[in-house]
């Protein structure tokens, strides 16, 4: 059952289980419609794919149909969109974190990074994951050595040979690295929003293959080489795999917003939001403003009803049989609102 104590609560709403949906939102007044019933602010990991790192902006996640963005900081191999944004990114960053983007930057270029998914892959069961994730932190540990004096030249030479046999296996992607350093800056940054991710809903399956699970224990070499002492300590095998848990069932697209969200440019996790169900006639819409998204009543919503948005997007009007296609592909889940048991398709 997921721990509820760190679940986002307010006047108009609180968080309960439910049969068959794990937790839900809930009423619990009359809410009129167009109410913003939540902003959620909280975004405590996410990526941005490495192809859009010149059209979308690492601070704001603002977009204009493909449009190069006006400053591009190839060092650090981002974009943003204004001086202000930039202010901002640079801000949440001290120098050592600054050139950990730098490092990634430089390795991507070396040896390139690789995103190619296979059809039909199998999923790593539980067992499996945890030993790979384990002898990884072996590793780890044993070079790493005291924490406090840091790695010594011949214990990084090492890291460095266990991440070259992954870059030469293929399996160095930034995407995954730029994910996890995220993770790992955010928790650095507000620690104190740690224990809401770990309240999440957990998935035991989170990778799509062996190859997925792979590159996330490559990019755990990357940043335990990379990264300084005090965030090297962050980012462990048991941080870096719990965060990858609670992101697959607890994730939002960041899409683009003037055309329909044709463009899927990355993800993120905003644990407060990740309470909303999925409904097929949802009553309340979702919007990203910025880095937060923000929840508005679509009509009005009597006390003690379910607080539903759509996973579905832009995709709300496909058929049943295809909308619960969708859902399972995604989601893992077949919907069974009344939309979806009810005649109308």
């Amino acid at each position: 059952m997921a721990n509820l104590s760190e679940a986002p609560q307010s006047e108009l709403f609180g968080i309960r289980q439910t049969p068959g949906a794990g937790r839900g939102v809930f009423a619990r007044q009359a809410i009129a419609k167009g109410t913003a019933i939540h902003v959620a602010d909280d975004l405590s990991a996410h990526v941005l794919f490495r192809e859009y790192r010149n059209e979308v902006c690492w601070q704001c996640l603002w977009y204009d149909r493909g449009k190069r963005l006006p400053i591009r900081d190839p060092d650090h191999g981002l974009a943003v969109c204004s001086e202000d944004c930039q202010g901002r990114w640079i801000e949440r960053h001290d120098p050592d974190c600054l050139s950990v983007w730098r490092h990634l930057e430089t390795q991507v270029k070396r040896s390139g990074s690789n995103t190619d998914e296979f059809a039909n892959a199998v999923r790593p069961g539980p067992a499996e994951i945890e030993s790979k994730w384990r002898t990884a932190a072996q590793a780890v540990q044993q070079l790493r050595g005291c924490p406090k004096r840091g790695l010594l030249k011949k214990e990084k030479k090492e890291l460095a040979r266990l991440l070259a046999a992954s870059v030469d296996a293929g399996l160095f992607s930034a995407d995954v690295v730029s994910f996890q350093l995220n993770a790992v800056l955010s928790r650095h940054v507000d620690p104190g929003q740690w224990p809401a991710t770990l309240a999440l809903e957990e998935d035991s399956r989170p990778y799509s293959s062996t190859t997925d699970l792979e590159r996330h224990i490559a990019s755990y070499y990357f940043l335990s080489l990379m990264l300084p002492d005090e965030l090297a300590q962050i980012a462990s095998a048991e941080m870096l795999s719990t965060v990858k848990g609670r992101e697959v069932r607890n994730s939002f697209g960041i899409r683009s917003l003037d055309d329909g969200g044709c463009e899927f440019f990355g993800w993120g996790v905003w644990p407060s939001a990740s309470y909303f169900n999925h409904n097929c006639d949802p009553n309340t819409d979702k919007e990203r403003v910025g880095r937060t998204w923000v929840f508005k009543a679509k009509r009005d919503i009597a006390a003690d009803e379910e607080i539903c948005i759509s996973y579905l997007g832009k995709d709300m009007s496909i058929l049943r049989e295809e909308r619960n296609a969708l859902l399972k592909k995604t989601w893992r889940f077949e919907c069974v609102c009344q939309r979806c048991r009810g005649k109308d398709e």
